[in-house]
């Protein structure tokens, strides 16, 4: 599809006699590192609510958007529904648009979420939006020490970030897309990456890995390693398939031992089919163990204690409020109860939830944080310190919206601040990320 770009830009690229073959893709602060925590508001702006289990060993394709960013708009928005569209039913990926709204100071109605509900619709536009919480995600983004949008993000299923550039450029959307159709291209039914090519004698045990019967793929590789008529090809691919099974069992078993000082009852839930799939797998019976030790484990029982006590207060307060009856007294006994549990709870998912009632009930926000991509288990949680005291100064938006450090944030269709490359910068809306002490 050739996107529609106004006139002036048209002439912006002529002038400058860049062309795509003389772009080279941003420097980016993630690409290669485990996902940064996405701090996602609880309500969706469009689509249904995104839990953690949406994220999880998953392929992700996200993109901060920002209304009236030329190139969000004109390219990056069109081109993300129909990447949607053909990947929305898959269960190994996820596509969606993170809205942000980062001069909301200077024109509020950026940050409307009815409006911008309203805009979606009449674009067209069906993709899953969330809205950034307090625009605190998208700063954790950089491209050339710069953030903005619309930048697109590709999380693989172990939550690493492996590409990020802008996405309103022939050439960006060029790599990013084919790098999501190389990683989702690659996984078996139950979203794992399938192993490499293996010989004729070793084909039993990849097809089974193929098809989810972990079990049955470890046995035959097992079989072809054992067997004396086996070639020396064939006990190599045998060795390697028998690794990778075990890697992979591994690599399940900690991430669900992580989640178990999260959300032990989740955890348990989750170590069943792990248990069911790979039984026989080296290392399995000892994990097996481990999940009968947590099951009669004191974290365990305060963790139900704690879920019960918070599920109690929330019904009786709830009564109060079927009937009209909230006064004063009555919420401030309601949010001491609920510290007193997220006190005790921590950061687990208790606590979790009952910091977001006191957010709701209290009038303060709370952040619903989407820890980064826990995928296979092997990727620990990503929670960097967060620009939140930058200064978020107006934009300079062209198409690609862009915040500099002077001018006005009224969309325009160039930008105010000179960059050596003007044809990439004249369709995205960024700015220079603000650093401490300089």
């Amino acid at each position: 599809m050739s996107p529609r770009i106004a006139l002036p830009v048209l002439l912006l690229l002529c002038a400058t006699g860049l062309s795509a073959q003389r772009w080279s893709q941003p420097k980016s602060n993630v690409t290669g590192e485990a996902c940064p925590e996405l701090l996602l508001e609880e309500e969706m702006v469009q689509g249904p609510k995104l839990t953690q289990d949406d994220f999880d060993g998953k392929v992700v394709f996200f993109m901060f958007y920002r209304r009236d960013c030329q190139g969000c708009e004109t390219i990056a928005m069109p081109r993300l529904q129909k990447l949607w569209e053909r990947y929305k039913d898959s269960k190994c990926v996820l596509v969606l648009a993170i809205n942000t709204a980062f001069d909301k100071e200077t024109y509020p109605y950026l940050a409307d979420v009815e409006q911008t509900r309203e805009h979606l619709k009449r674009m067209r536009w069906e993709m899953p939006v969330a809205r950034d919480f307090d625009e605190l995600s998208y700063e954790l983004f950089e491209l050339d020490e710069e953030v903005g949008t619309p930048q697109a993000v590709i999380v693989d299923q172990h939550g690493t970030v492996r590409d990020h550039d802008w996405y309103s450029a022939e050439p960006e959307w060029e790599h990013l897309e084919a790098t999501f159709e190389r990683l989702s291209a690659n996984l078996n039914c139950d979203c794992h990456v399938k192993p490499r090519e293996v010989t004729r004698a070793c084909r039993g045990s990849f097809d089974a890995f193929e098809e989810g019967d972990y079990t049955k793929a470890w046995d035959e590789a097992d079989a072809v390693d054992k067997s004396l008529v086996s070639g020396d090809d064939d006990r190599k691919d045998a060795k390697y398939m028998k690794e990778f099974v075990e890697n992979l069992a591994r690599k399940k078993m900690q991430r669900i031992e992580h989640n178990f000082y999260y959300d032990p009852i989740d955890a348990l839930d989750r170590a069943k089919p792990v248990l069911d799939k790979f039984k026989g797998v080296p290392g399995v019976s000892k994990f097996s163990a481990r999940i009968e030790e947590w099951a009669k484990s004191g974290m365990l029982e305060d963790f139900v204690k704690a879920r019960d006590e918070l599920e109690k207060i929330d019904s009786e307060f709830g009564e109060i409020t079927k009937k009209g009856g909230v006064t004063d007294d009555a919420k401030a006994q309601y949010l001491k109860k609920l510290e007193g549990i997220a006190e005790k709870s921590g950061n687990n998912a208790i606590g979790a939830r009952a910091r977001n009632r006191i957010g709701t009930v209290s009038g303060k926000a709370q952040p619903a944080l989407t820890r980064g991509n826990r995928g296979g288990g092997d990727t620990a949680k990503a929670g960097p310190t967060r620009n939140s005291g930058s200064a978020k100064p107006g934009a300079d938006s062209g198409s690609k919206s862009r915040v500099g450090s002077s001018g006005s944030s009224k969309p325009e269709t160039r930008n105010a601040t000179p960059r050596a490359k003007t044809d990439m910068r004249a369709t995205r809306s960024s700015r220079s990320k603000v650093k401490s002490g300089g």
